[in-house]
């Protein structure tokens, strides 16, 4: 992890989507106002169709994408903010900005569900696992060798917090050494609904979190 001076005025902005962790639990919201000293107003976030509230004084980590990595700080809320219109979280840093990854690069090991309709050629389904998983694709097992720029669609299952559903296509692949006939898929995302991504990123998150707190 890399240490970066804390200026949030160069990252953050008014409706900028941030993620914030309390107790473990991963939660999207936006940026309602940027304050002196770093401060920020957080909108309250909703976790299926419920409002997410927060005492003051509690401890929460917030995080944000840039396009060369994800970045986070520690922080305490110091009050919240609530008018018939509008409920917010006044947020002030109490650690530095820490780069926790290179979002372009970083693949979450983990073992999903995900089933795989080839649109390409004879077509059909079949269901496996991920080997690895990001924002921008996935690798999977797979029971067939399907060539490069085969096109599909991925139905990614997070383990019980939805599904994803991605269009890509194969980029690169590899014969697993198991005593089944298995092949590796590299999958590239081509497209997916910003929504879906939000909903992948949050997963991602937890998942980077449990691995953080087992170390």
């Amino acid at each position: 992890m890399q240490d970066k001076p804390m200026d949030l005025s160069k990252f953050l902005y008014v409706g900028k989507r941030v993620f914030i962790v309390r107790d473990g639990i991963v939660f999207i919201t936006s940026v309602r106002d940027v304050r002196e000293e770093n401060a920020v107003l957080l909108a309250m976030p909703v976790s299926r169709g419920a409002p997410v509230f927060i005492e003051d004084g509690a401890q929460i980590e917030v995080g944000f994408w840039e396009a060369n990595g994800i970045f986070s700080y520690q922080a305490v809320v110091t009050q919240g903010i609530w008018t018939d219109t509008v409920r917010m979280y006044h947020v002030k840093p109490c650690s530095r900005l820490t780069k926790l990854q290179r979002r372009e690069n970083y693949r979450l090991p983990v073992s999903c569900s995900v089933r795989i309709r080839i649109l390409d050629g004879d077509g059909g389904e079949f269901k496996t696992r991920t080997l690895n998983i990001s924002l921008g694709g996935a690798c999977i097992k797979s029971p067939r060798l399907y060539e490069r720029g085969t096109k599909l669609t991925c139905f990614v299952d997070l383990e019980g917090k939805g599904t994803v559903e991605a269009a890509g296509e194969v980029v690169h692949h590899s014969k697993l050494n198991t005593a089944n006939e298995m092949y590796a898929l590299g999958i590239q995302f081509t497209q997916c609904a910003p929504a879906e991504l939000r909903r992948l990123a949050r997963f991602m998150r937890a998942q980077e979190m449990k691995r953080r707190r087992l170390q």
